[in-house]
């Protein structure tokens, strides 16, 4: 913002203080009739380039001040730093205007001679545009200028030789332009405002060489100031300020870039930044700080923008990352910690984003994983992507083109032996995978195809069968279970606890305890339904981020409720079912809904508050069957008994 706002203000009083500038902007098409008049500089500062010839300090030749489409406006003689010669003003289509004669600064008439009397100049459409009274060939007392509409535009009032007091006004008879010319210097403060016509920018002269300049905010404070170091306005010492006047930034500034150093302030008067630049090449070192004046980041510039070195840091003061950009590409590796300044990621980049490998750590330093990725904002893995147990053992290793798994991926016990075997089809939708007892012996087959199980074979440890299920693309499915003796078995709760006694890690185990809870209770074995689901229960804490936490949740307490009220214990049935009403819900019974078997024993016991209580529980997480519950609501009231439908086996 503060570069922007500076380079737009020297685009701008640039044109204003142009050595030798005559009247350039007077009406777009009209000469000064005094020698090196600075007046009506302000006026249309953006609609001219100007070519100057220069010798020995002093302008000597030909001075071009043409329109931005190239076209010329004037061409003005100078011999020795004074107008000698032609002076040539031309109307936009390029017609000739004017073409006035001067002598060593002296205005000739008609017959080349220092002219006398009053000089009077007009548009094409007859307005007067400039009235000066001259005395051999200088300007006398009052001259002025006027916009193609009448309005008052300059006021020149000559003092001497070389001096006069000059006043210009916008069209709105604003005055812009206050102060005095002694030659070529000006002095006085000169005024811009913006459309709305509210100050946007001051400039003054006063003895010393320079001006000072002002910028103003949409509500007329301060926001930024230039001190110039001379005339010719190529360096100044800038300040730019918040809305309560309090220092905002400052640095020098060459008329292109900035140069030297560079300051950035918070409110509270800390420093935020602080820079080198050399000819608007940022060099050495650069930090940030947070307002409570504890460093943020830090910079190397080795070589300017092309090469840097980064850093960041906690507000502890400690190193959070480090890295090194080229050409704004990062490069070489980038290293994040942990705020207690355990390395926590790496980033080796081989082609800046195009190629890079990213690694994770745990916090006792060993690698968690690491993988190739491609791409900044979409992100790809690429190659080999191994993920490590935290002992540092290898965990997984899977194969990546473009994001999809290829080859083989392996799985490994913390010791070594393979988990899981996966050959991939057509990455994740098509593949067969192997697992594998810590003995080494296969413990389950599956054939997946179009992201869907074809064919899966779970075996016991002792190589008989357990289960095999068989979907047809068509989505018929087949199932079979059979007992370590190779009978199929048929009871639900059976093949449950089959399945749960070949779990071997807590999580499978966690997770199918929930349908062993309720088949136990189903198949009237309470006494281990009630055990299935207090274990369950006293599992979940330690899964509350997981997928399953509110099914868990949700299911223990259905269960050892529908056990308590069958057995007469209302009180405890009551709160287990508000209990199961409490869970945090999950995809499936945000989707389809809660259990309602409790529910429905305690209305069959006459306990209909509690379970009106539990269907307002239940509409916090199942949202989208709002209506359903009201119209259980309403039969629940009336002294029915909804029918719960397939809300009473979820």
């Amino acid at each position: 913002m503060f570069n922007k706002l500076f380079l737009s203000f020297v685009s701008f009083v640039g044109i204003l203080f142009f050595p030798g500038m005559t009247h350039a902007q007077e009406s777009k098409s009209q000469q000064c009739s005094s020698a090196g008049c600075s007046a009506c500089f302000s006026l249309y500062p953006d609609e001219f380039k100007y070519e100057t010839a220069v010798k020995d300090g002093k302008l000597n030749g030909v001075q071009k001040i043409n329109y931005l489409d190239g076209k010329t406006f004037q061409e003005i003689s100078y011999k020795n730093g004074k107008v000698d010669g032609s002076v040539k003003i031309y109307y936009p289509d390029g017609t000739l205007w004017a073409d006035q004669n001067f002598r060593a600064g002296l205005f000739l008439d008609e017959s080349h001679k220092p002219k006398n009397g009053i000089y009077q100049r007009f548009y094409k459409n007859g307005q007067l545009a400039r009235e000066t009274k001259f005395k051999d060939g200088l300007p006398q007392g009052e001259s002025k200028a006027y916009y193609e509409d009448g309005r008052l535009k300059v006021v020149e009032t000559y003092t001497g030789q070389d001096a006069w007091l000059l006043k210009t006004y916008d069209k709105r008879g604003q005055i812009m332009t206050d102060g005095k010319f002694f030659g070529q210097k000006f002095i006085g403060t000169s005024k811009l405002y913006n459309e709305e016509g509210k100050l946007e920018w001051e400039y003054t002269y006063q003895q010393a060489p320079a001006p000072v300049v002002r910028h103003f905010d949409k509500n007329g404070k301060v926001n930024a100031d230039f001190v110039y170091k001379s005339r010719d306005m190529k360096s100044a010492d800038t300040r730019q300020y918040y809305e309560s006047g309090k220092l905002k930034a400052k640095g020098k500034f060459d008329g292109k870039a900035w140069d030297g150093a560079y300051r950035e302030f918070f409110e509270n008067g800390k420093t935020k930044l602080k820079m080198t630049y050399k000819n608007g090449v940022p060099m050495g070192i650069r930090k940030d700080y947070n307002e409570d004046g504890t460093l943020a980041t830090s910079y190397n510039y080795l070589d300017g923008y092309y090469r840097q070195e980064y850093a960041g840091y906690y507000k502890n003061g400690k190193l959070q990352l480090k890295m090194t950009y080229k050409n704004g590409v990062p490069i070489g590796v980038r290293k994040d910690y942990n705020e207690d300044g355990t390395l926590a990621a790496s980033y080796n980049y081989l082609e800046g984003f195009t190629r890079w490998e990213y690694s994770i750590y745990n916090q006792n330093g060993k690698m968690k994983s690491t993988c190739m990725y491609t791409g900044q904002k979409d992100m790809k893995r690429e190659g080999v992507g191994r993920v490590f147990y935290n002992n540092g053992t290898l965990f997984s290793e899977e194969t990546y083109t473009n994001d999809v798994p290829t080859g083989v991926g392996k799985v490994y016990y913390e010791d070594g032996g393979v988990k899981k075997e996966t050959s991939y089809i057509k990455g994740d939708n098509d593949f067969d995978s192997k697992e594998y007892y810590k003995s080494g012996k296969i413990r389950a087959e599956r054939q997946i195809r179009d992201n869907k199980p074809r064919l899966v074979k779970v075996y016991y440890e002792n190589g008989t069968l357990w289960s095999e299920m068989q979907m047809s693309p068509d989505g018929a499915m087949s199932a079979t279970a059979y007992d370590e003796e190779g009978k199929v078995v048929t009871s639900k709760y059976d093949i449950a606890l089959s399945e749960l006694k070949q779990s071997r890690e807590p999580y499978e185990r966690f997770v199918i305890l929930d349908t062993v809870a309720k088949e136990a209770f189903k198949a009237g074995r309470k006494v281990e339904a009630r055990q299935w689901a207090e274990e369950l229960r006293g599992m979940a804490p330690q899964y509350q981020w997981d997928w399953n936490y509110g099914n868990a949740i949700h299911s223990a307490n259905i269960v050892l409720g529908r056990i308590a009220a069958a057995e007469g214990r209302m009180k405890d049935a009551r709160n287990f079912l508000i209990a199961a009403g409490k869970s945090p819900g999950s995809v499936q019974m945000d989707t389809f809904g809660p259990n309602m078997s409790l529910a429905k024993d305690l209305l069959e016991k006459g306990e209909k508050d509690v379970v009106l209580h539990y269907f307002v529980l239940c509409g916090k997480f199942w949202t989208s069957g709002a209506d359903q519950l009201k119209k259980w609501s309403e039969e629940v009231k009336a002294g029915n008994i909804p029918d719960f439908g397939a809300n009473l086996v979820y």
